[in-house]
């Protein structure tokens, strides 16, 4: 039984509205409506993509632990994930895979139960990390005009020209309701690819102005098992943000060491309570005239190997996982052995699709010289291709304009001695951005891709002046006019400015280059400051969960410039230098553009010599 006390402790939070619920994929088990959890949507697509990588494993010549890793990321990753991966070969059939399990219009007793509440107690938004649309129907059902919101995608659906009394947030994405205009295929697109690598900074953002507002969590059907919602539930109490959390788990859930672990540290602050039972059974004592009797469960059979039966196809999906989780040197190694292979489908151009696959994975394994080659077949093979991929082709040609410029960035000029090949290579990524900025103007569709290339242009322009700032203080003054201008040209592109910008690499950069354009102030207290100094340590703590360690890295290297330009302690500031610098040494091959960039940031701060500073830098663009 759930205890009377706690019981009433939810009734006061909901009383004083203060309450939020979250949701998962839990309370939609139950019948009528009997819909799968992630993992039984998992399995199928699991036992496939495991079953082709064992077939190729020793013709694509993996080794055992490249097989094994593989193998467990396979099995790790979230559903979102997998369902992005097999969307790049296998297109709208993903979607189809999702649609054929989730489409449903019988709400159960627990969806009910949570529109009771927003009637009964004036609850006026409920989060779910579930596609279907049962909630939304229950809440049909008693007339309660409600709006849907999806974060990532930035769209929303409202039933009603009324007042809205309940918002829906669906961090995942969210199926079409049947009069909804808005095509739920894009949609869900737009969400799944930036899912399972990092919390993403729409979502965080409107997470964290609902607990501002509610403070208490009421968490049923959510195992925590995923890399995108558990880590901004983990911020938000460490910012003090979310004040309580209210767990209730399945008593038939899998016990999740990570959870766990969290809820002891949570119950020691009494922050948090952890209950075992029947997330039914609370709404009911909530509720007391909700009908606590449950139909027998009906199942429904998950026929994977109907939508992904190509080996081909599954082994590419493999390929964007490992890219996803940081491995390109062994997607490298698959991608190498499909090129071996005819793959023929009407709809999908597969030589191009390896060629830009191969061409990022080497971006991201630091091979130059195989990132330009990939790029520049790709850029060729991108003149031919249907209307229906010209949006690819325009990130293609965004892209390739980032592999001329990576030759000719500071750090590589010493493959790059010819001024000659120098300019070759500078205007044929003037010519690629040039041309991205044509297909835009005539399609707004592709203002994304055009955002990516012109900040390629800008991030490149950075690293020259980068190069500049090592002669110290008398050239800072006339470089700021040229970073303010870089500055807006990273600002111009609105497609990205907000998504891009505030997230990873790039949000980072953004904030060098108003540290160079002197846009902050230097005083500690400044809530400029503060908001980045915020922004920084909590990216940090995000990449320490994904295991991405070159970004990782960088958060440590830019707050320690952050740190320097506020006049902090130099123990601190160096701190934060000596522990980029370790996560940087860790990788294999060491991160040499990220020790490069200490030495420029020390440099910048004052803290080493120009003599010293070119000698470290000599050191490691050798060593490269």
């Amino acid at each position: 039984m759930i205890p009377n006390l706690l019981v009433d402790e939810i009734r006061t939070a909901l009383r004083q509205r203060k309450l939020v619920p979250l949701v998962g994929a839990g309370i939609s088990f139950d019948a009528p409506a009997s819909l799968p959890i992630a993992r039984e949507l998992n399995e199928p697509i699991h036992d496939l993509l495991k079953a082709d990588l064992f077939r190729i494993h020793t013709e694509a010549g993996l080794s055992n632990d490249e097989f094994k890793l593989c193998d467990n990321l396979i099995i790790e990753a979230p559903l979102e994930s997998l369902l992005d991966a097999l969307q790049t070969t296998y297109r709208e059939k993903a979607l189809n895979y999702l649609l054929s399990a989730l489409v449903c219009d019988k709400f159960n007793v627990n969806h009910y139960g949570l529109a009771l509440l927003a009637k009964s107690y004036g609850l006026s938004h409920i989060i779910t990390l579930n596609f279907d649309i049962l909630i939304e129907l229950a809440l049909d059902q008693l007339r309660i005009t409600y709006e849907t919101l999806c974060p990532i995608g930035r769209s929303s659906s409202q039933m009603s020209s009324s007042k809205c009394q309940c918002e829906i947030i669906k961090p995942h994405g969210t199926l079409a309701h049947s009069t909804e205009r808005y095509s739920f295929e894009n949609n869900l697109s737009t969400t799944l690819r930036v899912l399972g690598q990092e919390p993403n900074p729409s979502t965080v953002k409107k997470l964290e102005e609902i607990f501002k507002e509610r403070p208490i969590l009421l968490v049923a059907g959510y195992g925590a098992a995923d890399w995108d919602i558990f880590p901004i539930l983990q911020a938000a109490i460490g910012k003090g943000v979310l004040q309580r959390v209210y767990w209730i788990e399945h008593p038939g859930a899998e016990r999740n060491k990570k959870l766990l672990k969290w809820f002891e540290e949570l119950s020691r602050n009494n922050k948090g309570v952890r209950v075992t039972h029947d997330f039914t059974n609370l709404l009911a004592k909530l509720l007391e005239n909700l009908d606590d009797k449950k139909p027998p469960r009906l199942r429904q059979s998950i026929d994977a190997k109907r939508m992904f039966d190509d080996q081909a196809k599954n082994i590419f999906a493999v390929v964007e996982l490992l890219g996803i989780a940081g491995y390109p040197n062994i997607a490298i190694l698959l991608l190498n052995w499909l090129q071996t292979k005819t793959l023929k489908d009407n709809d999908i151009p597969w030589d191009y699709l390896i060629a830009r696959k191969l061409g990022f994975m080497s971006h991201l394994a630091g091979d130059s010289e195989k990132y330009f080659d990939s790029y520049s077949l790709a850029i060729q093979m991108a003149e031919s291709l249907p209307t229906q991929w010209q949006a690819t082709a325009v990130e293609t040609r965004a892209w390739y304009v980032h592999s001329c410029l990576s030759l000719i960035k500071p750090q590589r000029i010493s493959h790059t001695r010819n001024p000659i090949k120098w300019f070759k290579l500078y205007r044929k990524a003037k010519k690629a951005l040039k041309e991205c900025i044509i297909l835009t103007q005539d399609n707004c569709d592709y203002e994304r891709e055009l955002g990516l290339a012109n900040h390629f242009f800008a991030d490149f322009w950075l690293a020259w002046m980068n190069l500049f700032f090592l002669f110290g203080p008398l050239v800072r003054g006339p470089l700021k006019i040229p970073s303010r201008l870089i500055l807006q040209r990273v600002r111009k592109s609105r497609g990205y400015s907000d998504e891009f910008l505030s997230s990873g690499y790039w949000g980072l950069r953004n904030l060098e280059l108003r540290l160079l354009a002197g846009e902050l102030p230097q005083s500690s207290e400044d809530p400029i400051v503060l908001n980045e100094k915020e922004r920084l340590e909590t990216r940090e703590s995000f990449y320490s969960l994904t295991k991405s360690q070159v970004e990782q890295g960088n958060a440590h290297a830019y707050m320690a410039l952050l740190l320097g330009w506020i006049g902090e302690e130099q123990a601190k500031i160096e701190e934060q230098f000596g522990l980029a610098e370790s996560i940087w040494s860790e990788q294999i091959p060491p991160c040499v553009q990220g020790l490069a960039r200490v030495a420029l940031f020390k440099r910048f701060l004052g803290y080493t010599s120009f003599r010293e500073t070119i000698h470290y830098l000599r050191t490691e663009l050798h060593n490269m």
